[in-house]
């Protein structure tokens, strides 16, 4: 103990001397001595009015008069806030929308009321906003892009429909599906129609690479385009069945029914990958026979060079909808469409 004690003193002395030679300015000139002094006396006034200013908010919270935290939930804003504020509390609002409780009126507090505070506490109350709504806005003849930013900006949800007519200017809003300044719920999107900004004899090509087949085929019929699928053998597994080139710039004009090839990702150490092609079918569902169902039950199955049986597609779908299907398959491959069982088409691919 007494050792410790012996090298704590000589360590207090050692910092002791340091400090007294930095200030006294020993083989300084007098303008550093001058300048040291004065960081000194800054450092200790900076202490001293930190110390009172906390001994003066202590003593003010201290010596500040107790109140007790009166009920405002269920109150409407305004009266709340009178209330809090007779009683010398500060007030912290916070909203939110809450369908069940009328706008503006308070949904929760705390502290809880009845407890003993001192004035100037902050009380923080949840106000309810009622329903989330938005005032709908007049789109028509509106471009599709001006519309756009402004529901965003509005944070409106909505939903465009797509169509191609000479009738109308290109790219621009057509209809919308609920009148001007009507009050909705935020949750019911506003639906647009709005005509292309290519002609109907036309078709914008869309960026597919790097989607995979069945998104790529898809879109690109959507647009207007014929679609033709190539193989692109690769090193890389994940872009098995990815688009990797497209024969047309993506975002150009061209006519409808231009044709589109796609090179699509086929893993180059599958066995037998030089063999292997994609082919894609279309076929629109057409009921057969007498029937007023609406929904028609699909299966597809294809038969390639290597004699497996692949199943394509089966599913119930409506009548009238077209089937977008690309498949991969070894050399020449064979596939049947039944349509509620019954045979309605079989076809061959050949590379």
């Amino acid at each position: 103990m007494a050792q410790w004690k012996h090298k704590l003193r000589i360590w207090f002395e050692t910092i002791e001397d340091k400090w007294v030679r930095y200030f006294s300015g020993q083989n300084v000139d007098i303008y550093r001595r001058i300048f040291r002094k004065m960081v000194f006396f800054s450092l200790i006034s900076a202490f001293i009015a930190a110390l009172v200013i906390f001994l003066t908010l202590s003593i003010h919270r201290i010596a500040a008069p107790k109140t007790k935290v009166p009920l405002v939930k269920s109150l409407e804003l305004f009266e709340a806030v009178r209330l809090l504020q007779e009683r010398g509390l500060a007030i912290d609002i916070e909203t939110k929308f809450e369908p069940s409780i009328p706008r503006y009126i308070v949904i929760e507090q705390f502290p809880k009321a009845g407890i003993t505070v001192r004035q100037g506490r902050t009380i923080k109350i949840l106000v309810s906003m009622g329903k989330d709504t938005y005032t709908v806005p007049y789109l028509v003849g509106k471009t599709r892009e001006e519309a756009e930013n402004l529901l965003r900006q509005m944070n409106i949800p909505y939903e465009i429909t797509v169509i191609q007519s000479d009738e109308y200017a290109l790219n621009i809003i057509i209809s919308q599906n609920k009148k001007e300044n009507l009050v909705v719920d935020r949750s019911e999107k506003l639906k647009l129609i709005v005509n292309s900004d290519v002609k109907s004899t036309e078709a914008r090509v869309p960026s597919l690479v790097g989607k995979s087949i069945d998104t790529a085929t898809k879109d690109a019929i959507n647009a207007g385009l014929a679609v033709r699928l190539l193989p692109f053998l690769t090193d890389d597994e994940t872009k098995e069945g990815i688009v990797m080139e497209q024969s047309l710039e993506a975002n150009t004009v061209v006519p409808k029914n231009t044709d589109l090839a796609l090179g699509v990702g086929i893993y180059a150490r599958t066995p037998s990958a030089q063999n292997y092609r994609y082919y894609l079918l279309t076929h629109t569902v057409q009921s057969m026979g007498e029937t007023d169902a609406n929904d028609i039950a699909v299966l597809v199955v294809m038969v390639d060079e290597s004699g497996r049986s692949l199943q394509l597609f089966s599913s119930t779908v409506p009548r009238g909808q077209l089937l977008v299907i690309p498949f991969k398959a070894l050399g020449t491959a064979t596939v049947q469409v039944f349509l509620n069982n019954a045979l309605v088409r079989e076809e061959t691919y050949v590379p």
